[in-house]
């Protein structure tokens, strides 16, 4: 049962992940598919870009609380779906590989050709609720890199970094855990596959980095 318990959350994780906001909201309110305007990217920055300050929000929050829902749904399950009191520590790898499923369902919807976000909001989700501590520094770090030079991608991408690195470090990581969720390698470890995720995902933005040339955003002003 712990093995099937674990991959109904997985799966299911995924499916939610997959759920393109900005690609629902665009072809059913605006008749377009955001993919092929902009950055030609399904997230929140992009949705922004195309439809508009309030709409690329919208989609950000959406895509943020996939994790949330995906774990909201897990305890359901574990809680009353077979019947068996599950361990804190298989409640977090649950909860951990979840979220990392979560991410990939974002990242490569099945609904849509996988051609979906970059995992922004879905990562930001995923350290925001598995850890009080580590989320203002990473978010901290993300809006001062964002005011400055104004690229999502760059901030996104170091305010990643530094949470995945502080994961690593057993005193800081611990404190900020949430709920039931326990401490060991498996968690800096899911952190860094989920960067890894956001890493493959920018990497066209990393070399416009490089280069000078990113986009650079205005409508979060």
């Amino acid at each position: 049962m712990d093995i099937l318990c674990f991959f109904i959350c997985a799966v299911l994780g995924y499916l939610i992940g997959a759920v393109p906001f900005a690609l629902v909201i665009s072809k059913i309110f605006y008749k377009i598919d955001v993919r092929d305007y902009g950055s030609h990217n399904a997230g929140g920055t992009n949705a922004g870009r195309v439809m508009g300050k309030k709409i690329g929000l919208l989609v950000i929050l959406l895509d943020g609380c996939k994790i949330p829902l995906v774990f909201l749904i897990n305890i359901l399950i574990m809680k009353y779906g077979f019947g068996i009191e599950y361990s804190d520590m298989f409640y977090t790898y649950c909860q951990l590989f979840s979220a990392f499923t979560t991410v990939l369902g974002h990242s490569y919807p099945i609904y849509f050709n996988f051609r979906g976000g970059k995992a922004v909001s879905c990562t930001a989700g995923t350290i925001v609720f598995t850890n009080w501590l580590l989320a203002p520094i990473g978010l901290g770090l993300f809006f001062i890199l964002l005011k400055k030079w104004k690229m999502v991608s760059l901030g996104s991408l170091c305010g990643s970094f530094i949470c995945v690195v502080l994961a690593f470090i057993p005193p800081v990581a611990k404190l900020g855990l949430w709920f039931h969720l326990q401490y060991d390698i498996v968690y800096p470890l899911t952190l860094l596959m989920i960067f890894l995720v956001l890493f493959i995902r920018h990497r066209e933005n990393i070399i416009r980095i490089k280069n000078h040339s990113e986009n650079k955003i205005t409508w979060l002003k």
